[in-house]
């Protein structure tokens, strides 16, 4: 999980949420809870993780490794369409 915590981190960091107290409160969490995802002590259920990836615009695939340590060529953004 230690990935997923550094990714989940850069994450943050990348969508304007220096701290880690205030994403938790956008997301409705505590921030002992939510520091818990990125140092890796807490696993986040599919509910959270999928609010965490929205709020911070990224794709779930980029946030949590793949077996075995592969890691894929995953940009972290969502790419979106031109209209």
């Amino acid at each position: 999980m230690k990935i997923f915590g550094t990714r989940l981190r850069q994450a943050r960091m990348a969508a304007g949420y220096p701290s880690a107290a205030k994403a938790a409160a956008q997301l409705g969490l505590e921030p002992h809870t939510y520091r818990g995802y990125e140092s890796g002590r807490r696993e986040a259920n599919y509910e959270t993780l999928l609010r965490m990836c929205e709020l911070y615009g990224v794709t779930v695939d980029y946030v949590l490794p793949l077996p075995g340590g592969k890691q894929g060529n995953v940009s972290p953004f969502r790419r979106t369409t031109a209209a």
